[in-house]
C-alpha cells in the first residue's frame, strides 16, 4: 500500500503501538498529524520536529484537571505534534480542524489507537471515576473524532457504504479510511480490567 503524502491523523503517537505506527507511516512518506497528551521522547520522531515539543501538559487529577497547551509544534511538512486530552469531549473537533489547517484541508486516514489501561477493577468494585475516564478515551474520544472525520471524508468526494467511506467511483474522490485499534481483551472473558475491555469490546 502506498502511503506517500497521504494525511494520516494517529492518536497515541508517543508511546507504545501508536509510536510505532508513526514512525512506521514517516518512513513511508506519509503526513502524519500526531496526537497525544505527552510530547513524544522517541529520537526518531524529534528529528522530525522542526522545534522541541512544548512543555508537557500534566496528567489530569481528581480535583484539578489539567489542560494541554493549545501549542502545537509544526514538523518539517510530514509530521505534526498535537497535545490533547481525549478525555474532554471538545478536544475530537478542535484535533480535527487542527490537521485541516496544517495539512491543507484534507484527512486521508483516521487511526484510533490511543487508550488508557484501569486498574484491573472488577464490575463490582470499579469506581465511577474510573471507568468514566477510560470510557471517555478509549471509546467516546474515537467515536467523536469519527463523527468529525467522516464529514471531512465525504466532502473528499466519500460515499458511506455499509459503515465505510468510500470514493466515488468516476468522480476523481478519495474519500477516506478509518482504523480503531481495539483488544484481544474484547472478546476474551476475565474477572477483572471491566473498565478497559468494556471500552475495546465497544470499540
Amino acid at each position: 500500500m502506498d502511503f506517500t503524502n497521504k494525511v494520516i491523523l494517529l492518536t497515541g503517537t508517543s508511546s507504545g503501538i501508536g509510536l510505532a505506527t508513526t514512525k512506521l507511516l514517516l518512513s513511508h512518506s506519509a503526513h502524519v498529524f500526531g496526537v497525544d497528551l505527552h510530547p513524544p521522547t522517541d529520537t526518531v520522531l524529534l528529528s522530525y520536529l522542526s522545534s522541541p515539543p512544548s512543555d508537557q501538559p500534566s496528567h489530569p487529577s481528581s480535583d484539578q484537571p489539567s489542560h494541554p497547551s493549545p501549542t502545537s509544534q509544526k514538523g518539517n511538512g510530514r509530521f505534526h505534534f498535537h497535545p490533547a486530552d481525549l478525555s474532554l469531549p471538545s478536544s475530537p473537533a478542535e484535533i480535527i480542524a487542527k490537521c485541516i489547517e496544517v495539512f491543507g484541508g484534507r484527512i486521508d486516514v483516521l487511526l484510533n489507537i490511543a487508550g488508557v489501561m484501569d486498574s484491573f477493577a472488577s464490575v463490582g468494585s470499579v469506581s465511577e471515576a474510573e471507568l468514566g475516564k477510560v470510557m471517555a478515551v478509549n471509546l467516546m474520544a474515537p467515536i467523536r473524532l469519527m463523527g468529525e472525520a467522516v464529514k471531512v471524508m465525504l466532502g473528499q468526494g466519500g460515499k458511506e457504504v455499509e459503515g465505510e467511506v468510500k470514493g466515488k467511483e468516476g468522480g476523481g474522490g478519495k474519500g477516506g479510511v478509518i482504523v480503531n485499534v481495539a483488544s484481544r481483551a474484547a472478546s476474551t472473558g476475565a474477572t477483572a480490567g471491566v473498565g478497559y475491555t468494556g471500552s475495546k469490546a465497544g470499540l
